[in-house]
């Protein structure tokens, strides 16, 4: 049976907001009997736990690359951005205020095996108890990578770990988590029932799942052009033409508003570089839709474990094309899926995605968990903080999409 968060809908300061929902877990009772005896034994079992992580900078994160290649493809929610392809590329190319360190968690003592793999900020302030998980700005999904046999322990051991090395620091901070993953899951387990659990969940920045069991949904919209006229191609290996051909039909379509890609300082260059790594481990693909030889739709598409995600969508914004590049994602997901994939839509594009039939949409949501022993008003503070600063990012996306729109019209 799936795990499931624990807890019931609230708000904030006695306010509901729109975007906003906060559920807590509930919290299970110590157990009188043998009380100085469960102690003892969870001590020694903290410490054990803490003892298998490991706390690296990023550039040493790099020398455990293939132990972490081989976690991604065994994580319990397989997440292609936290790929150490995808993300020690995204780092190098991040100011170094912006660069994480990790935190490894090994199961075992000559540390040949990870079960655990976290990107983490550790605050400035020694006043700020909130630990906050990277995730790259141009993705949709965090998280942190858990064995999917020892997710469970693997957990424990970071939160142990933070407990024990940084006693001041009360508050794991995990966005963008998938709440239908296991990682939610694991977080809202019975086995979790000692840490400190909130969540914030937003309606905002959905993300779309294939669903292979509705795969027989029929596709009832028309096509405004002869099918015939239609051609996919499925690009691997150098992807460096079917790269600059997506920048430039980005570029070309008329974006709502929104900032081209080609437009936004180092994108091209980090999306040149991560494609480059990705598709030389055969984790990286470009499908494209041409229209009589015409590109009008093209996707980058990422995997991860049994997953693919479509990081990118550029398509002509045209009503007499919509349909064909509807049908054209579909297909993508119902190949994946004849291929023992699922399909994963981390990108915007609600006027493609919206109804799209044999598609689901997933919640993303933030995640805050405090070891035992941890202050309620620490979580709540981090909370409030959080909320805060997420609302100052989407107006400041907001803005600069507006900016982006303004320079782009003509004089």
């Amino acid at each position: 049976m799936a795990r499931q968060f624990a807890g019931t809908p609230g708000g904030i300061g006695g306010q509901k907001k729109p975007w906003l929902t906060l559920r807590r877990s509930a919290q299970a009772d110590t157990p009188a009997i043998g009380a100085e005896e469960a102690r003892s034994a969870e001590v020694q079992s903290g410490s054990t736990l803490a003892g298998r992580v490991q706390h690296v900078t990023w550039m040493e994160a790099e020398t455990h690359a293939e132990a972490w290649r081989d976690l991604s493809e065994r994580a319990a929610a397989p997440n292609a951005f936290l790929e150490p392809s995808f993300a020690l590329t995204a780092i190098r190319h991040s100011p170094p205020i912006a660069r994480p360190s990790f935190l490894l968690v090994w199961g075992d003592d000559a540390r040949t095996r990870l079960i655990g793999l976290a990107a983490v900020h550790f605050p400035v302030s020694a006043s700020e108890p909130l630990v906050t998980f990277w995730n790259h700005a141009d993705t949709r999904l965090g998280g942190l990578l858990l064995d999917d046999v020892q997710d469970s322990e693997a957990l424990h051991a970071l939160v142990t770990w933070l407990a024990i090395e940084h006693p001041a620091l009360r508050v794991l901070m995990c966005a963008g988590v998938r709440r239908d993953s296991t990682v939610s899951a694991v977080l809202g387990s019975p086995s979790s029932r000692r840490l400190r659990l909130r969540v914030v969940e937003s309606s905002q920045g959905r993300l779309h799942a294939y669903d292979p069991s509705r795969k027989s949904d029929p596709f009832t919209e028309n096509l405004l052009v002869a099918p015939s006229s239609l051609a996919r191609e499925s690009e691997r290996g150098d992807l460096r033409a079917s790269l600059e051909e997506f920048l430039l039909l980005d570029a070309a379509s008329d974006s709502g508003g929104r900032m081209p890609l080609l437009d936004r300082a180092g994108f091209a260059t980090f999306a040149r570089a991560v494609t480059r790594q990705l598709s030389r481990e055969s984790k990286c693909r470009i499908e494209r839709l041409t229209l009589e030889g015409r590109l009008i739709a093209s996707a980058i598409m990422m995997r991860s474990g049994g997953e693919n995600f479509m990081w990118q969508l550029a398509y002509e914004k045209s009503a007499a094309l919509r349909p064909a590049v509807r049908r054209f994602i579909q297909q993508i997901a119902q190949d994946d899926a004849n291929a023992g994939l699922s399909t994963i839509i981390c990108c915007d594009a609600p006027d493609v995605f919206t109804d799209l039939p044999g598609f689901r949409a997933l919640v993303t949501a933030d995640v805050l968990v405090s070891p035992p022993g941890s202050e309620a008003r620490d979580v709540t503070a981090a909370l409030r903080r959080q909320t805060r600063r997420r609302f100052a990012r989407e107006i400041g996306r907001h803005l600069l999409e507006i900016a982006g729109g303004v320079r782009r019209d003509p004089a």
